[in-house]
């Protein structure tokens, strides 16, 4: 299957820095949710997961999860000082329950990886470990807004250490993560503490 269509991603993750950290956005629907979309766009199974219990997956479906098609322009892992990962819908989502960004760290397993997260206002970092390589953020639920959410990582190759914040905006054609590189002195103090 092609990663593109019309330029336009249909992966479920899309790069935020490299192969090292990815991020899908999706939508949980209810579990009878029939899934509708608009005439003449194109049904993606890729993108749909219909969630059961994990004890017994015979049990019925408790939710239907929708990731979004993203068009990516930019990658700060080569250099870039901004990245650009704009989300659109494929599918109604009348009935959505909430929203969520995914982040995946795919290198999580690999000894050299290191990479710690964090926001204004709270008092931890959170990062990822070796069995759950996934962390999942609300995304303008609760809140009805998205606190920015800054990243320190070592780069795998240069094992120079990275700052970076992701923001994000949303539109009438979807929604923006905006990523770019940040000095230390823009990160949160908890974060600067943090070392390998």
């Amino acid at each position: 299957m092609a990663d593109q269509l019309a330029g336009v991603s249909i992966k479920k993750f899309h790069s935020v820095f490299g192969s090292d950290l990815k991020v899908a956005l999706e939508v949980t629907l209810p579990g009878d949710e029939e899934i509708t979309i608009p005439e003449g766009r194109d049904y993606f199974p890729h993108l749909v997961h219909f969630a059961s219990a994990k004890d017994n997956p015979s049990s019925p479906v408790y939710a239907v999860r929708i990731y979004y098609l993203a068009k990516v322009e930019g990658n700060i892992k080569n250099g870039d000082r901004e990245a650009i990962i704009q989300f659109s819908p494929w599918a109604y989502e009348n009935n959505a329950q909430y929203h969520r960004l995914c982040f995946w760290a795919q290198s999580a397993k690999e000894k050299q990886f290191w990479i710690k997260l964090a926001r204004f206002g709270e008092e931890k970092t959170f990062g990822f470990n070796p069995g759950r390589p996934y962390i999942n953020l609300d995304f303008f639920g609760k809140k009805r807004e998205f606190t920015p959410v800054f990243v320190k990582i070592r780069d795998g190759k240069t094992m120079d250490i990275v700052y970076f914040v992701i923001e994000a905006r949303v539109s009438e054609d979807g929604v923006e993560l905006i990523i770019r590189r940040v000095e230390e002195s823009e990160a949160p103090p908890h974060l600067m503490c943090e070392n390998p």
